[in-house]
C-alpha cells in the first residue's frame, strides 16, 4: 500500500463566537465510519480561522465499541506529533505522524483529543445530529487514554472542533469522493452512500463530507456574526476542501438553495439585493467545475430539491431554481448530473417535497436522505476518473 487517501472528514468553518468558545482541561471524543482499508493512519487538524496557536496535548485512536463513548479494549493507540509538533499554528493545519494503526472497511473508530490549557475555539464544524451516526462527546478532564467517559462527567455534542479528517495509507486503486454542499448534504445521504458502497462490496472508495448548513455558492457570512458558522462561499472554500482530501477524484455537489432562499425584503442579515440571477449561479457552478477538473476530479452536479418555503415569497424563486435545474440537466460543462429533485418531489405538487420525505418543507427526512443516496449512479463513483 502506497497511497494516502482520506477515509473520513468534515468541513472547515467558523464556530459561533462567545464565552462558551473558551475551553480548558477538556476531552473530545468523536466517532467516525471508515469505508476503506489502510495499513497506517494519520490525522489532520486545522486552525484556519484562529487568531491564536492551539496546543493539542494528547490524541488517541481506537475501535468503537458501539456502546456510548466506550472504545474496544486493546485497540487504544497513541497518535503522535513528533514530526510537526503538537501545536496548530493560527491560520494553518497540522498533520500527525503516520501511525501503525490499521483501518478496516465497514468499521467505526473513535478519535479522542485533549486540551489541557485555556484554548479559544474559532475553527470547527457543527454537524446535523443523527442518533447513532457518528456521535460526539465532550468531557471535563483528560480521558484520552480511557476506555470510556464517565457518565456523570460527559455530554453529547454536535461539534467537531479543530478536527479536519482521517487519512489511510491504502492501495493505489483506492480513491475518495467529496460530497460538497449545504445543510441537505450535512444530513445523512453521504453516510448512506458510504454504507451502500460497502454493502455492494466496494471497499476502495470513501465518501468525505464537506457540507455546511446555510452555505451559499456566491456569497458568505464571514462578516455577519450570527451566521458566521455558515461559512465562506462555496466558490472560495471549494479548492480548500479538495486540498484536504488526498486521493479525491470525484465531486458530488448539491448547493444553491440558500442563494435563492435566504435573501428577503428588508432583511438585515441578507437583503433582497443579494438574490442572484440563475446566470450568476451557473457561473459559480462552472467555477467549481473548473477547479475540480484542475485537480483531476470528475464533477457531478445534483438538481436542487423542491421546497415549500418558496410559497412564502412573492418573488419567483421557483423560476430561478427551474432555470438552474434545466441547465444542470442539459449543459456540457460537467461530467454528469444526479436527479435529486425528482427523487424526492411530490408527484402531485412537484414544487414540494413528497410527504414521506419532508422534514420541515426544506430538508429531507432520513428516508429522504436515503432516496437521495439511491439516486446516485454507482457507475459515477467507480468508473475511471479521466
Amino acid at each position: 500500500m502506497s497511497k494516502w487517501v482520506a477515509s473520513w472528514g468534515v468541513p472547515t468553518s467558523y464556530v459561533a463566537e462567545g464565552i462558551g468558545n473558551i475551553i480548558e482541561d477538556t476531552t473530545f471524543r468523536n466517532v467516525f465510519y471508515n469505508p476503506i482499508k489502510g495499513e497506517k493512519t494519520r490525522v489532520r487538524f486545522t486552525n484556519k480561522y484562529g487568531a491564536d496557536d492551539v496546543k493539542i496535548d494528547r490524541v488517541t485512536i481506537a475501535e468503537w465499541s458501539g456502546i456510548g463513548p466506550a472504545v474496544t479494549e486493546g485497540t487504544l493507540t497513541e497518535v503522535t506529533f513528533n514530526t510537526n509538533g503538537n501545536v496548530i499554528k493560527a491560520g494553518e493545519e497540522l498533520m500527525s505522524d503516520e501511525i501503525d494503526f490499521a483501518l478496516e472497511p465497514c468499521k467505526n473508530y473513535v478519535l479522542t483529543y485533549y486540551f489541557k490549557d485555556i484554548t479559544r475555539i474559532a475553527t470547527g464544524y457543527h454537524k446535523y445530529n443523527v442518533a447513532g451516526i457518528a456521535p460526539c462527546w465532550l468531557a471535563r478532564g483528560d480521558y484520552s487514554h480511557s476506555l470510556d467517559l464517565p457518565a456523570k462527567n460527559r455530554i453529547e455534542v454536535s461539534d467537531y472542533l479543530f478536527l479536519c479528517g482521517v487519512e489511510a495509507l491504502s492501495s493505489d486503486d483506492t480513491h475518495a469522493v467529496m460530497a460538497f454542499g449545504d445543510s441537505i448534504t450535512a444530513r445523512p445521504w453521504p453516510d448512506y452512500l458510504a454504507l451502500k458502497l460497502n454493502e455492494n462490496g466496494v471497499t476502495n472508495c470513501s465518501v468525505v463530507r464537506k457540507a455546511i448548513g446555510g452555505n451559499r455558492i456566491l456569497r458568505d457570512y464571514r462578516n455577519c456574526l450570527p451566521r458566521r458558522r455558515q461559512g465562506i462561499s462555496a466558490i472560495e472554500r471549494f479548492e480548500m476542501s479538495l486540498n484536504q482530501i488526498p486521493g479525491v477524484d470525484r465531486v458530488v455537489m448539491l448547493e444553491g438553495i440558500n442563494d435563492i432562499l435566504h435573501p428577503v425584503v428588508g432583511g438585515l442579515l441578507c437583503g433582497i439585493d443579494e438574490l442572484p440571477t440563475a446566470a450568476e449561479m451557473i457561473e459559480g457552478y462552472k467555477k467549481c467545475c473548473e477547479i475540480a477538473h484542475k485537480h483531476n476530479a470528475k464533477f457531478y452536479l445534483c438538481t436542487i430539491l423542491p421546497t415549500s418555503h418558496f410559497d412564502k415569497f412573492p418573488e419567483d424563486r421557483n423560476g430561478i431554481k427551474a432555470e438552474i435545474n434545466e441547465w444542470i440537466r442539459t449543459n456540457d460543462c460537467i461530467d454528469g448530473y444526479i436527479e435529486f429533485a425528482d427523487a424526492v418531489k411530490d408527484s402531485e405538487n412537484p414544487n414540494h417535497l413528497a410527504k414521506e420525505f419532508d422534514d420541515d418543507g426544506l430538508h429531507p427526512t432520513l428516508d429522504g436522505s436515503k432516496a437521495l443516496c439511491n439516486a446516485i449512479p454507482l457507475d459515477y463513483l467507480l468508473s475511471s476518473a479521466f
